[in-house]
């Protein structure tokens, strides 16, 4: 069935246990955390959820910034994508998914602000 979403946030069934903060991608219209920097990220999830639950999943096309958890140092101004547990970390990679721009300086596990990124970005 179609659906159409106003907002900045959806909410999805998690197939597994999930944090909160981290990118997610989308299998078989379930949510699952990302675990690649070439994954098709959609959002970050906006708190925990448990297998079955549904989680709050921040767009990247939404407006707005959003708080993400990062997975390893991280400056303001970084281009980030997705770590294997889900969380944002700095790219200079060409195929990776560019998610987003630090917003916040951050270390392993800090919540940071981060303004997402709409579609594939170029890295240069």
């Amino acid at each position: 069935m179609s659906q159409q979403n106003e907002g900045n946030a959806k909410g999805y069934v998690s197939t597994a246990a999930i944090n909160e903060g981290v990118a997610v991608k989308i299998v078989s219209g379930e949510v699952v955390m990302a675990t690649a920097a070439t994954d098709k990220i959609i959002g970050f999830t906006q708190h925990k959820a448990g297998a079955g639950e549904t989680v709050s999943v921040k767009l990247r096309s939404g407006a707005g910034t959003v708080k993400v958890r990062a997975g390893g140092t991280v400056a303001v101004g970084d281009r980030l994508t997705s770590d294997t547990t889900g969380r944002s970390i700095t790219t200079t990679t060409a195929a990776n998914e560019v998610i987003g721009f630090a917003l916040e300086a951050g270390a392993v596990n800090d919540f940071i602000e981060v303004m997402p990124s709409i579609g594939l970005y170029a890295i240069s």
